[in-house]
C-alpha cells in the first residue's frame, strides 16, 4: 500500500510551475531584466547598464551641443553681411549679430533655428534657438543621461524600455528643452517613467 503522505507531497510538487527564464532582445542589452513588475517581486537584477548606451549618449549630446561655427558659417558672429557666406548678418535686438539666412516661406531653418519676422524690409530670418537638453554642455548632458539610464536599468524597467527612450532621443535630433522632448518622445518617456523610480519628467 502506498504511503498517503508521499502521494500528497508528489501531487503538491507537480502543481508548482517550472521557473521561467527571461531575456531581453536588442543590441547592447545584457540579456537580463529585473525580477517582478511594478515594484513587486524578489531582488532586482539590472536589466542593462549605462555602458550599453555610452556611444549613443555621447553622439546625442554632441548634437545637442555642437561646436562653435567657423567664420562666415551659420551662427558665426559678424559685423556686416560681407562676413557671412550666406550674405546675411542678423542683428537681433539686445543680442550680438550672427550669420544666418532669410526664410521667406517659414520652413527653411535648420535645427537650432526658428523662422521669425525681423520687423524690417528683409522679412523673416532664421533666429537662433537655445537647444540644450539634458545639460549645460556636452559633458554635463552625457553625465546626466548616463546617470538616468543607470536609474532605469536598475529599476523595474526592462532593457527594451531604456533602449526605446534612447533611440527616440537620438532620432529626434537637436531638442530645445524638455517641452520639445515631450512633444517628440512623450510616449517613450511615459513608458520609461511608468516603471522607473527616479526617471520622472522633473529630472529631464
Amino acid at each position: 500500500m502506498r504511503n498517503p503522505i508521499l502521494v500528497i507531497l508528489a501531487f503538491a510538487l507537480a502543481a508548482v510551475p517550472a521557473a521561467v527564464s527571461c531575456s531581453i532582445g536588442g543590441s547592447g542589452s545584457s540579456g537580463t531584466e529585473t525580477s517582478g513588475s511594478g515594484g513587486q517581486g524578489g531582488s532586482a537584477v539590472a536589466a542593462c547598464s549605462s555602458a550599453d548606451f555610452e556611444a549613443q549618449v555621447i553622439a546625442f549630446c554632441k548634437t545637442e551641443n555642437p561646436s562653435s561655427p567657423a567664420a562666415g558659417e551659420m551662427g558665426a558672429s559678424c559685423v556686416d553681411s560681407t562676413q557671412c557666406s550666406s550674405d546675411y548678418c542678423l542683428e537681433p535686438f539686445g543680442n550680438s549679430a550672427y550669420c544666418t539666412v532669410l526664410c521667406p516661406n517659414g520652413n527653411e531653418c535648420p535645427i537650432g533655428y526658428s523662422c521669425q519676422d525681423t520687423g524690417t524690409l528683409d522679412g523673416a530670418a532664421c533666429y537662433q534657438d537655445v537647444c540644450i537638453y539634458g545639460g549645460s554642455d556636452a559633458a554635463d548632458c552625457t553625465a546626466n543621461l548616463l546617470s538616468e539610464l543607470d536609474s532605469a536599468c536598475n529599476s523595474e524597467c526592462k532593457a527594451a524600455r531604456a533602449h526605446a527612450w534612447m533611440d527616440c532621443l537620438a532620432g529626434a535630433g537637436r531638442l530645445c528643452g524638455s517641452e520639445d522632448a515631450a512633444e517628440k518622445c512623450g510616449v517613450e518617456r511615459g513608458l520609461l517613467e511608468s516603471c522607473c523610480n527616479g526617471c520622472d519628467s522633473f529630472n529631464w
